[in-house]
């Protein structure tokens, strides 16, 4: 079977969250005073740009590459696959974008966490490193991919 799709779909994914980063970066809200409205815009882009992949990639999925006819099972294996090929490039780009882009992003945090009480300066420096962004990554994409598969999976089923 073509999994042109599921790449391509699982390329425009991580391709986009970087655009949006770098957005948000350009647009000074990963910066104070604005790293409010930050957090705001970058929660509604964490889930809006997904569910946009998903809807895109599975409808064409189906109505393109299986001729308007798709299984339950048909929708989820290529949301995986759009998935699998999503994470890796995720983590990479995640990392692109903290160490070239926006390298004081986690200094900037922390000092705005501990400034605004949200966190001890200890638990700021756990939560605020390469290590642990990279994990939380991982596991939204993985998250994020197995439950939308499944939903849009279900959505678009016509057999």
């Amino acid at each position: 079977m073509n999994r042109q799709t599921e790449i391509k779909w699982g390329v425009v994914w991580p391709t986009s969250m970087f655009l949006f980063l770098c957005f948000e970066f350009y647009a000074g809200l990963q910066e104070p005073p604005n790293l409010e409205w930050g957090v705001i815009v970058d929660t509604a882009g964490g889930l809006v740009l997904p569910l946009l992949v998903f809807f895109l990639g599975l409808r064409q999925k189906r109505d393109q590459d299986l001729e308007g006819v798709m299984s339950w099972k048909e929708g989820f294996v290529s949301g995986l696959i759009m998935t699998a090929v999503a994470l890796p490039l995720s983590l990479l780009l995640v990392w692109a974008f903290l160490t070239f882009v926006n390298p004081s992003w986690f200094d900037t945090m922390i000092t705005y966490s501990v400034a605004t009480g949200y966190f001890s300066q200890e638990a700021a420096e756990a939560y605020f490193n390469m290590k642990s962004y990279l994990t939380q990554t991982a596991m939204n994409v993985a998250l994020f991919g197995v439950v939308l598969s499944a939903i849009f999976a279900f959505l678009y089923k016509t057999k």
